[in-house]
């Protein structure tokens, strides 16, 4: 995304969110989500969204390492 590759993170984010609100089975809008929050310093809003999708589904690979990257930013 144009916003992402322009180092303008926070904006990239928001519209992965929405995106996301908008088509919630795209679970891919959400792995995208978390990486742009981390890239803007928001780790822990990172987790949280991919904690809930693990919690749904708990053997989501892509999740889980997106998670821990979320955790790695942190210093966990």
């Amino acid at each position: 995304m144009a916003l992402e590759d322009s180092g303008r993170a926070d904006g990239a984010a928001e519209v992965y969110r929405r995106l996301y609100l908008e088509y919630p089975g795209r679970s891919d809008l959400l792995y995208r989500l978390g990486g742009t929050l981390v890239k803007a310093g928001r780790p822990e809003e990172a987790a949280v969204l991919l904690k809930g999708r693990l919690s749904r589904f708990p053997t989501d690979s892509r999740a889980q390492l997106a998670l821990g990257d979320a955790y790695f930013a942190m210093g966990r």
